[in-house]
């Protein structure tokens, strides 16, 4: 049977204009499309998803960013609505984890070849829950100096804007210079054993993220499996930060290090802080909290590139 495709555009993020989604209707309009929604505000991309599923889509193309994906993720998660990325975003992590080439005209040929024979795959996501809010992460959420590079940006978005992975590379150390001269103190509990750290990662699915072509692999192993793969920083010295990043570029080498702490978990990861500590999930920052649950969440059915 066909599937009956809807398409959601995010035509505010970053590659994403009006050639690129003319590109995308014209491969899916002959391999089922039968909706083309837009997106006007944080948030709708959600309600969008739950309307077109509600209304017999049986796969969902979502072309934007990891934002608009992580939306549409969660209102999926656990329907037998499938989800296919189209990569329109500066880096696409997501996307680029599941195998999907990078950005969306390189992706296009290849959805079309996949929706000729569709293969989905079952991808167990994350669930980070803050005070009363609970919300998916398709990837990986955080707690200290990530999350406070990514309030830096969101309060600052001409530096996404105008220079993407430099730009926040230059934010991260910044923020490192920050969090360096207070060393937040967070207790992590996972397994029954805790630890103390002062920053931390918790991914379902790896990369941590990508600059430019190189993966940042902070959670080496992370598979979008049942366990969650975590890493937590005993310092967030500018210099033990360089060295966690050139370890995770050069294939997990940071692991093992002495200001490096990991580990695999089943069930809830319990975060508690003395202060307030920002938190991110896929890259949206979650406001700052004193205590934080991080556990595996629901499945969402995504389609796979050909060959995967």
């Amino acid at each position: 049977m066909p599937e009956r495709i809807a398409l959601i555009v995010n035509p505010r993020s970053t590659r994403v204009d009006g050639e690129i989604r003319a590109q995308a209707q014209a491969v899916l309009t002959p391999l089922g499309l039968v909706d083309v929604l837009l997106t006007e505000e944080p948030g709708h991309a959600s309600a969008l998803a739950a309307q077109a599923a509600a209304e017999g889509a049986t796969l969902i193309a979502a072309l934007g960013g990891d934002g608009i994906v992580n939306e549409i993720a969660g209102a999926l998660a656990g329907t037998p609505t499938a989800l296919t990325p189209i990569p329109g975003g500066s880096t696409n992590v997501f996307a680029r984890a599941l195998g999907w080439a990078h950005p969306a005209p390189r992706m296009l040929p290849d959805l079309e070849r996949a929706l000729a024979a569709p293969a989905f795959r079952d991808v167990r996501l994350g669930r980070v829950q803050t005070g009363s809010t609970t919300r998916v992460f398709c990837v990986n959420a955080g707690a200290g100096l990530d999350a406070e590079a990514v309030r830096l940006v969101e309060a600052h978005p001409w530096i996404k804007r105008r220079f993407r992975h430099p730009g926040f590379a230059a934010a991260t150390t910044v923020t490192a210079f920050r969090e360096a001269l207070r060393q937040p103190s967070l207790r992590v509990t996972a397994n029954g054993a805790s630890e103390d750290v002062s920053a931390l990662v918790v991914a379902c699915g790896s990369p941590y993220t990508y600059l430019g072509p190189w993966q940042l692999d902070l959670t080496p192993g992370a598979d979008f499996g049942p366990r969650l793969r975590w890493m937590g920083l005993r310092s967030v010295a500018l210099h033990s930060v360089a060295g966690t990043i050139g370890g995770a570029l050069r294939g997990g080498r940071h692991i093992g290090r002495r200001n490096v702490v990991d580990g695999w978990a089943e069930q809830a990861i319990m975060l508690e802080s003395d202060r307030p500590v920002a938190v991110q999930a896929d890259g949206e920052a979650l406001g700052r909290h004193t205590g934080v649950r991080f556990e595996p969440g629901p499945v969402l059915r995504a389609l796979l590139p050909p060959g995967r």
